[in-house]
């Protein structure tokens, strides 16, 4: 873990159903702890993300590997993270703005958990 690094990592594989990813990106950016950094994953190419129209956001990271299933994407995407935490986002998949709040104050506060 870098001392630079955000606290959490979201991963967020989007090999299909891209048409969903604007909305899932958009629910982790509006989260209320900004402590946060994400890893996008995408078999797709640049041109098909940029007709998202997905805001722009130093916390947002493109990451292109070739033809890898999405389990072998996760695996990658924790190779990759450098924070405390990891968690993970599928496509359609959205949050609640205070998600990572009250995750990262419970793992914190209950280590044994």
């Amino acid at each position: 873990m870098s001392i630079n690094s955000p606290k959490v990592y979201v991963v967020i594989s989007a090999c299909h159903q891209i048409q969903y990813l604007s909305q899932t990106i958009n629910s982790v950016l509006q989260q209320t702890s900004a402590d946060f950094e994400i890893l996008l994953f995408s078999n797709c190419c640049l041109a098909d993300l940029e007709s998202l129209d997905l805001p722009p956001d130093k916390r947002l990271k493109f990451i292109f590997p070739r033809n890898l299933p999405s389990f072998e994407i996760f695996n990658l995407g924790i190779t990759k993270a450098q924070g405390r935490y990891i968690t993970f986002v599928k496509i359609r998949d959205l949050w609640h703005p205070d998600k990572l709040n009250k995750q990262v104050f419970c793992l914190d506060h209950y280590p044994n958990l």
